[in-house]
């Protein structure tokens, strides 16, 4: 995706105001090797770049950020430096434009960086988590009581004993595997869930009792 247009329009600006400037002049074409009598030039300077250059992206579209149009802005200042040294006065004329440049860049920057506060872009009140209900706790039943459970269990008749297996079942299958092999079930009271031997407890005072 390309810069949008206002923002290729300030881009435009900023190099034509650079351009303009007195110091500008090594900068604004393309350097030529052959007519500067630098044919070393293209050896040292892999990636040429000048304010002509630039301006010609900006009309073709070519640049998708500030950034990308920054890079090419500052990679002339650099090649200067590269293949001039650090004290040549070419070098010196483009430190000038440097600073020209990065003023008035970071002034874009600003304005594209500056949060919106328009409604459209604000997000939407987060809403509170939805309220989980808590299971209420389970008395543990103590020792008289799993007593009277086990004497119960074993009053029923036989559509009762087998309800007993049924829940017992459903609600903990692993109690079973030790007695699969065997033809009588032994449960231990104390290897069953106390909300199990609760649910046991209710069903177990309205099952038929065995009749002798």
């Amino acid at each position: 995706m390309s810069l949008p247009a206002a923002q290729v329009e300030q881009c435009k600006k900023i190099v034509q105001q650079l351009k303009a400037h007195k110091s500008a002049w090594p900068f604004l074409e393309p350097v030529d090797p052959i007519a500067l009598s630098i044919p070393d030039y293209p050896e040292i300077i892999k990636n040429p770049m000048d304010l002509r250059t630039v301006e010609e992206n900006l009309d073709n579209d070519e640049y998708h950020s500030l950034d990308e149009f920054a890079e090419d802005v500052r990679l002339i200042w650099s090649n200067a430096e590269t293949y001039n040294g650090h004290n040549h006065q070419v070098t010196k004329l483009g430190k000038q434009l440097h600073s020209i440049f990065e003023k008035r860049f970071q002034a874009i920057k600003k304005k594209e960086d500056k949060p919106k506060t328009s409604k459209q872009s604000q997000a939407p009140p987060q809403q509170p988590p939805p309220k989980t209900k808590t299971k209420p706790s389970v008395q543990e039943m103590n020792y008289e009581e799993k007593r009277q459970l086990c004497q119960t269990i074993n009053s029923l008749d036989t559509d009762g004993v087998i309800a007993v297996v049924k829940l017992l079942y459903k609600a903990s299958p692993e109690l079973f595997k030790a007695s699969s092999q065997d033809t009588e079930l032994e449960i231990s009271m104390e290897a069953v869930d106390t909300a199990i031997l609760r649910d046991l407890e209710k069903l177990t005072k309205n099952l038929p009792k065995e009749t002798f």
